[in-house]
Order: structure tokens, then sequence, then C-alpha cells
């Protein structure tokens, strides 16, 4: 049984999360560049102090930011283990995407934080660029473990990251699009077809 958390601790956990909620905030309205320790003591209400104690530096919040959501992304996704086995792989490939699209029906904070730090017109930190592409690579998993078994129910010889790459890619243009243009973009509709652009890639010739 786990033990429970002091004052204290709890306390501490309730900062942290401040000072993430905060960045977020901060990092959608106005950049990389406008997430100031500054702008975030004052959008926390919380003092530098506690920032520097939490994450060491402006860029360690970054980092913790892309991190946390990733994981909350990811956690509330069906997992390609747990989807149904009815059909063959390529039908099985298919409905699971839609699930996942189905789950996904709001646009994705995991890939508004990563599209807006991308985009970002000033250098970002080696750190920060490192963060996310640890967060990317565990998208391209993601898709890259179901894609696999596709390829090799259809005797294909293509490269399953290949393919896993360029969904993911979608993906990240499709949260732009979204911003733009919310009503027309869909995005059970987007993971539908990125199923579909899969296996169609698999079975083009080389």
């Amino acid at each position: 049984m786990p033990r429970s958390l002091t004052l204290r601790q709890k306390q501490g956990v309730e900062s942290r999360e401040r000072i993430l909620d905060a960045a977020v905030d901060l990092i959608f309205e106005n950049g990389y560049s406008g997430t100031s320790v500054a702008a975030l003591c004052a959008r926390s209400a919380l003092p530098a102090s506690s920032i520097y104690w939490h994450f060491g530096s402006k860029d360690g919040v970054v980092a913790a930011v892309v991190k946390r959501e990733s994981e909350r992304f990811f956690a509330e996704l069906p997992t390609w283990e747990s989807s149904s086995s009815g059909g063959d792989v390529v039908e099985r490939f298919t409905r699971y995407m839609e699930s996942v699209g189905a789950a996904t029906r709001e646009e994705p904070r995991f890939f508004r934080v990563l599209v807006t730090l991308a985009m970002e017109p000033v250098d970002i930190s080696d750190d920060t660029i490192e963060s996310i592409r640890r967060v990317r690579q565990s998208g391209l998993d993601f898709i890259a473990g179901p894609v696999s078994e596709v390829i090799a129910f259809l005797g294909s010889s293509k490269d399953p990251m290949e393919i896993a790459t360029f969904c993911f890619a979608v993906l990240e243009g499709s949260a732009i699009g979204r911003r733009v243009d919310p009503e027309h973009i869909s995005m059970p509709i987007v993971y539908r077809q990125i199923a579909q652009a899969a296996i169609a890639l698999a079975l083009a010739a080389d």
C-alpha cells in the first residue's frame, strides 16, 4: 500500500502542477520565447525559487511539459493489444485507428504543444529539442507496432517506421489545420484516413 503524502509533499506536487499548467497556457499564447521565468511566476502565482527548485530552469519546465502532456495523451488512448481481434489484421488495424481517433476527438494538447514549440521562430535549447524527439519517438513506436503487423500480414517488405513517420507527420499537420479550420477537420476521420494510407503504402510497389 503506497504511503500517504505529507502536507509538504502534497503542496510540492500542487505547486509543480500549477507551474506546468501555467507553462502550457504561456506556450500556447506566447510560444517558447514568451514563456519566461517571470511570466511563469506571474501566471502561477509562485516565486521563482519554486520554479528553480522543481525544474532547475525554464528549459526544465518546458521539457517537463512535453513529458507530462505526452504521458497524458498516450494514457488516454486504447492500446493495440487490447483492441478487438475480430477480422483480419488489416480490418483490426482500421478499427483500431478509428478508436484512437474517437479518443482524440478534441484537439490533442500533446500535438499542439509539439507543433507550437517546433514552429518557434527563435532557436530553442538542445534539451528541449531532445525532449521533443523522445516523445515523438514514443508516438512513432505507438504507430509502428500495429503497422508492422499489417505489413507482415500483407507480405510486404516495407519499413514500418518509415510508414509510421509519414502517419505521425500527418497527425502533426492535422493539429495545425485544426487550429485554423476546426469545423472541417475531424480527428476520427483523420485517423481512419491515416489507416487507409498506411495500408496503401504497405501495398505500394517499391
